[in-house]
């Protein structure tokens, strides 16, 4: 119990429609050595019903968030497909979910911009500099939606366990991933 809130959030799935990880469709099929486990992910998934451009564009806007966010924890098993349990056809990407280690939850908040840069990931690439190679649309986050400094604050706020230094560290360095995003 390390912190006073929490986040819940409706299911996505049901009886009818399942969660698949990618871990489980990467593993199910042998990944030649010349193409990345990205890349790997996506040829199995088109080989079950999933729309490669479709498939491609919510994977670049999952890793953009994730890189605003700075979410070190999006591995394989966090990232996943939605598919009718009956007929086992891949019905799309599940959305994002368990983003629980983002804003350097439970980690040092890095001090400068290279440190920023150097985040440390578990995914299809082991940083988040990593990561946006695979980004060919830079327009599928909008930044104007984005959370500003201060809603950020007060949400953390709520939080007894929250000095008020590390909150204005993480809106900093929330702030600069901005920067640096753009």
């Amino acid at each position: 119990k390390d912190y006073d809130y929490g986040c819940i959030s409706p299911i996505f799935t049901s009886q009818d429609l399942e969660l698949v990880s990618a871990y489980a469709i990467v593993t199910s099929e042998k990944q030649p050595n010349d193409i990345s486990s990205y890349e790997h992910f996506i040829n199995v998934c088109k080989k079950h019903g999933a729309n490669e451009e479709i498939l491609r564009a919510n994977l670049e806007y999952q890793i953009q968030t994730d890189f605003i966010l700075s979410n070190c924890d999006r591995h394989l098993n966090n990232v996943a497909i939605l598919r009718n349990a009956d007929t086992l056809e891949f019905k799309g990407m599940a959305p994002i979910f368990d983003s629980g280690k983002s804003l350097f939850v439970h980690q040092e908040i890095p001090d400068s911009t290279k440190a920023l840069l150097s985040v440390r990931t578990t995914s299809f690439a082991s940083t988040e500099l990593q990561l946006m190679k695979y980004v060919t649309d830079r327009t599928l986050v909008d930044i104007s939606k984005l959370l500003d400094r201060k809603t950020i604050a007060m949400d953390y706020s709520i939080d007894s366990q929250m000095s008020h230094k590390r909150i204005e560290d993480i809106c900093d360095a929330y702030e600069r991933k901005i920067e640096l995003y753009r």
